[in-house]
């Protein structure tokens, strides 16, 4: 016979009640500034367009539509890599030569026209696609009714979709106004909060396993465990 543990026992008592109180925000749903949403939609399609006539319109456009003909795709970042560090000999970014990858980090590094141009119009696409179009697609009467889950993951860790309302911009302050824009009190005189437990599970595991260079790494600034383990993986040093 299996053997129940106690933790067992509290663990799914803890996913039962989780999931009563998540279906009840379900059901309650969050409001949405309509006009707002339709209007910022359509004006950023616009934006996108503008932008791209832009980049089209530049030398570094005419390099890449020459070497790549009609496989010119402007939204390949491997492509743009090879425009901007191979044809067009830009100092590659110490993040791109170790990674070899043209991701968002990369390119803020490049101090160029033509690559702010792009990184402004790819973040005003991902807005679109992953945000905005998925709030409008979900609004039923001024209200969005995201779906929590928390029998379909084995991380221990709610998800959500339809849309993904834990899943919030931050790093781009201009993006993540715009999309919180979207999001309104239900009542008048009411207010919206927002709380972010930043590395919740690291630190509640520590309190329970006391590791010393786990705590070092939560209480020091100085230090980074995702630093450290990335010098281990690629092997590019001693770790400090």
């Amino acid at each position: 016979m299996k053997k129940i543990f106690p933790a067992s026992k509290e663990a799914y008592k803890l996913f039962h009640e989780g999931t009563l109180a998540l279906s009840r925000v379900e059901r309650a749903g969050v409001k949405v500034d309509e006009k707002y949403i339709h209007k910022t939609i359509k004006s950023t399609e616009n934006r996108i367009k503008e932008l791209s006539k832009e980049l089209k319109s530049g030398k570094e456009y005419h390099i890449w539509k020459r070497k790549y003909g009609e496989r010119t795709k402007l939204g390949s970042r491997e492509q743009l890599g090879n425009i901007l560090f191979q044809e067009m000999g830009i100092e590659q970014p110490e993040r791109y030569s170790l990674m070899g990858s043209t991701d968002a980090e990369v390119l803020e590094d490049v101090d160029l026209p033509f690559v702010r141009t792009y990184m402004e119009m790819a973040k005003l696409e991902k807005l679109l696609s992953t945000y905005f179009y998925g709030i409008r697609a979900e609004l039923v009467s001024g209200y969005i009714h995201p779906s929590y889950n928390l029998n379909t993951i084995i991380t221990y860790r709610s998800s959500c979709s339809e849309p993904n309302f834990q899943n919030q911009p931050n790093r781009d302050a201009k993006m993540a106004a715009m999309l919180r824009r979207c999001y309104i009190p239900r009542k008048k005189n009411w207010r919206l909060g927002e709380f972010d437990f930043s590395g919740i599970e690291v630190r509640i595991a520590a309190c329970y396993h006391k590791d010393p260079a786990m705590i070092k790494y939560i209480i020091d600034p100085t230090t980074d465990m995702h630093r450290d383990m990335a010098i281990q993986c690629f092997m590019l040093g001693k770790i400090v």
